[in-house]
């Protein structure tokens, strides 16, 4: 009988990465830290409690990562086309990061970001190219 082995989006891709004054981590799977009272992605369809309405769990589809450190803020610059540095600790935004739809969360030590799970590679190498030049800029000044 075959065994299924659970594995993470980052599982393999080298993380943490720490470049400069930033910090790049996974984020614990969301469905595994609902039960400690952590949010879960959920769409919904209908408009509050109407009849044909309904909410359907999709925390599954999507990968988390934390962006943390001082540089954070630049290093988001550089790949989304919004300006996050209004967001309020709690605050979230619905944008792209390059070409990969994202969810950026401000919080206390930088951001949270949650992109679609099948484009989780691809939004580690944006974020950690953009974090090299960030640092490699910092490091000319």
């Amino acid at each position: 009988m075959v065994e299924l082995e659970e594995t993470g989006a980052f599982d393999g891709l080298g993380l943490p990465v720490v470049i400069g004054g930033c910090r790049l981590t996974a984020l614990p799977a969301v469905r595994r830290a609902a039960a400690r009272g952590v949010g879960r992605a959920r769409l919904s369809t209908g408009c509050g409690l109407v009849e044909g309405g309904g909410a359907v769990d999709v925390s599954d589809a999507f990968a988390g990562l934390s962006l943390a450190g001082e540089p954070a803020a630049s290093v988001l610059a550089r790949l989304v086309p919004i300006d996050l540095a209004g967001l309020p600790p709690g605050g979230m935004a619905r944008t792209l990061l390059r070409h990969v739809p994202v969810m950026v969360t401000a919080d206390d030590a930088g951001f949270a970001l949650l992109v679609p799970r099948s484009f989780a590679a691809t939004a580690l190498g944006e974020i950690v190219d953009a974090m090299r030049a960030v640092a490699a800029r910092e490091a000319l000044a």
